[in-house]
């Protein structure tokens, strides 16, 4: 609760920021855009990283034991569950601070009404998805909902990079040069950011390709793991929490180490 009413604070200083600005209200926009697309470029590295690469749920109940127990170096109880709680609100507290600088920027040019849907539609499934995990125990697909969730924060990557460079355009901050080959369709400009200018496409592909490499990237490291199982092995400390074994056969790796 404190970490929720922490980015709720957060967000009444961002509209007091954005009120007391009116007239550089588009260079704020742009900025406040890019960088909100600066932040999610590595949020949705690290999403597919959990989904192709990493245990993340193994990883998460590791730490929370470690913190519950007192740390790793075996520390005081006390202090095991103050980390604990600490990990708690910063956890809470990081998606707050992300959730305020995208919905800030997703109404730069978004209707107010959509974007409130949007959010309360995304804050129902997500109340779903905890109560099935807590209550009903059920095991939900991890990899594949990270999946699906980084496919969708790369497409408002891209799409906040155009609506960021479009407003350092109106601020006069960033040359606007036309191109006629791309099509000046409103619905493309309001939902992806798409405008027929040469600068917000060349921003918003060379993220688009940032991206892709990552994930290609993510998908050639699990090829090797899987390929060279006997090669590589988990670190001790996931390796403590399970049996080490060659990720092909599941057999028990006897080659060095």
């Amino acid at each position: 609760m404190a970490a929720l009413a922490g980015s709720f604070i957060l967000w009444l200083a961002v509209g007091k920021v954005f009120a007391m600005t009116t007239l550089q209200r588009e260079m704020l926009e742009g900025t406040t855009a890019l960088t909100a697309a600066a932040v999610l470029i590595y949020v949705t590295h690290w999403i597919f990283r959990k989904a192709y690469v990493s245990d993340w749920v193994r990883d998460i109940r590791r730490k929370t034991a470690a913190a519950a127990e007192g740390g790793i170096d075996g520390k005081s109880a006390y202090l095991g569950r103050f980390t604990l709680l600490s990990l708690a609100f910063l956890v809470v507290f990081r998606e707050g601070f992300e959730t305020v600088l995208f919905y800030e920027a997703l109404l730069v040019d978004a209707p107010v009404l959509p974007v409130l849907a949007g959010l309360l539609v995304g804050g129902l499934l997500a109340g779903a998805a905890a109560y099935a995990m807590l209550a009903l125990e059920v095991k939900l697909p991890v990899g594949a909902f990270f999946r699906l969730t980084g496919a969708l924060l790369a497409i408002l990557c891209v799409t906040l990079v155009g609506s960021g460079v479009r407003g350092l355009q109106t601020a006069a901050l960033v040359s606007a040069t036309p191109v006629a080959w791309f099509p000046d369709v409103p619905w493309l400009q309001l939902y992806f950011g798409l405008y027929p200018e040469s600068e917000a496409l060349l921003a918003q592909a060379i993220v688009a390709s940032l991206l892709i490499w990552s994930v290609a990237w993510l998908l050639s490291v699990k090829t090797r793991r899987s390929l060279d199982g006997s090669a590589w092995r988990w670190p001790p400390a996931i390796a403590a929490d399970r049996s080490v074994c060659d990720l092909t056969s599941q057999r028990p790796v006897l080659g060095k180490g």
